[in-house]
């Protein structure tokens, strides 16, 4: 599906009401659900199972405390599946955040969008379409706490030992797409390949 951001008109589209699974589009989702909820500044600690969770993880260690801003830069920008569970543990949980996330999406009128997990491994029921996904990137390009991380391409995770991880955009479009604005890819073996993207030129 291709979408004007600017009044979310539809250019052309095919099949764009049919069910896929998201991948790590999801985590757009997630942020929008709970980032302005959380103090960008504060500290969090990592569950218990943070070292166990399945696909792409920053190396975060149980236990073991970061900050809210690194986190939402650790899941949009590197795709950290351990990041994405941390900040919603620190929400208030994984329920709690899954019922945010129904709840953003319903009021982005994404109805076709089942959230499963936070991250967007794959689990049976958890869905969502292309149109859907157009909707939810372009509420994430026009929200002024999160769109900043969308165009991140390098950063450093903090360690709490007093070293960094460098985190790199796992967005193929950035830096190479002129205007290029955001907003998130994501793979899983049954997705396959998936990809929110937008970009501007002369001012739209």
């Amino acid at each position: 599906l291709v979408a004007d951001a600017d009044t979310g008109a539809v250019l052309a589209a095919n099949r764009a009401t049919v069910d896929h699974r998201p991948a790590s589009t999801m985590k757009i989702l997630t942020a929008l659900s709970i980032a302005h909820h959380l103090d960008p500044q504060s500290m969090v600690r990592a569950p218990s199972d943070v070292e166990q969770i399945d696909g792409t993880r920053v190396g975060l260690e149980h236990g073991k405390r970061y900050k809210v801003h690194d986190l939402f830069t650790a899941m949009l920008i590197n795709s950290g599946n351990d990041a994405a569970q941390t900040l919603a543990d620190a929400f208030g949980g994984t329920d709690k955040t899954l019922a945010a996330m129904r709840a953003e999406a319903k009021l982005l009128q994404a109805n076709n969008t089942s959230p499963g997990t936070v991250s967007g491994l794959d689990k049976t029921g958890q869905h969502t379409t292309a149109y859907d996904l157009a909707l939810i990137g372009r509420a994430a390009i026009n929200d002024k706490v999160i769109a900043p991380y969308l165009t991140i391409r390098r950063a450093n995770l903090p360690t709490p030992d007093g070293r960094s991880v460098e985190l790199q955009t796992h967005n193929p479009l950035l830096g190479k797409y002129p205007g290029i604005i955001g907003v998130k890819d994501g793979y899983t073996t049954k997705a396959q390949a998936t990809y929110i993207g937008a970009a501007r030129r002369n001012g739209h």
